[in-house]
């Protein structure tokens, strides 16, 4: 079956990239990912059906972002993970923006979706800047957070019209949330919040031996009081691991 450039070989259970001579030997639980995918091609197969006997769900969604990797830009727009709902892929590349994490009330407005995606331009600028000596704007509010497992991750924070002491609560309830995490893969995490703080941004960032890896995470909330930090939902965003 063919997935964009690359080739989908059932018999030898394998992903070929055939613009680049390249092929990835796929084991049986990204072989069952890719099958159930490959067998539902154009609808959503839900998280449920992706998941083989004895599969973590944190471990299904990392195969998924493999197979996206391994697409290649070109073709990325192929596959697309819909939070708690399940992952599809499509017959044809579209251009269409990926879908946005929003509150149960309802998707972002045009204007909300706007102001986020400068706010994710601001935060990848800033985390660009910390591979140069390029000096940058101060965070209003940084803390170390040291998971379960003894890893240390920088949570930055930029709301500079709030108040501080206000802020400092509001961040010490995250933090605690992510140093109940057993493990945080990211070496830093940065907050950026909208003037309403209805809206707000987080862009995570760890650097491998070959290069720097990004996660965005968008959320928009219906008033100020409703509720959506919890550990399901970390783990969901990929903050916790």
């Amino acid at each position: 079956m063919q997935i964009g450039s690359c080739w989908f070989d059932r018999q030898n259970k394998q992903l070929i990239d055939q613009s680049k001579d390249i092929s990835w030997p796929l084991n049986d639980q990204e072989y069952w990912v890719l099958e159930q995918l490959a067998a539902h091609r154009g609808q959503v197969v839900s998280i449920q059906q992706l998941k083989s006997p004895n599969m973590h769900r944190t471990n299904m969604i990392k195969i998924v972002e493999a197979l996206i990797q391994f697409l290649g830009k070109e073709h990325a727009s192929l596959l697309e993970y819909i939070p708690n709902q399940g992952v599809i892929l499509y017959k044809n590349a579209t251009s269409q923006p990926s879908r946005l994490l929003v509150s149960p009330y309802g998707p972002m407005s045009y204007r909300q979706y706007l102001f986020v995606i400068i706010l994710v331009i601001a935060g990848c600028v800033y985390a660009y800047s910390g591979l140069s000596t390029t000096s940058y704007i101060k965070a209003d509010y940084s803390k170390w957070i040291m998971s379960k497992q003894g890893g240390l991750t920088e949570l930055l924070v930029y709301a500079a019209d709030d108040e501080q002491y206000k802020l400092n609560e509001k961040i010490d309830v995250i933090a605690k949330h992510i140093k109940s995490c057993d493990a945080v893969i990211w070496q830093s995490i940065t907050l950026a919040l909208s003037s309403d703080k209805l809206s707000f941004s987080l862009v995570m960032k760890r650097q491998t031996d070959a290069t720097w890896l990004y996660h965005n995470v968008k959320l928009s909330r219906a008033y100020l009081e409703q509720q959506w930090l919890s550990a399901e939902w970390l783990k969901e965003v990929q903050i916790c691991d």
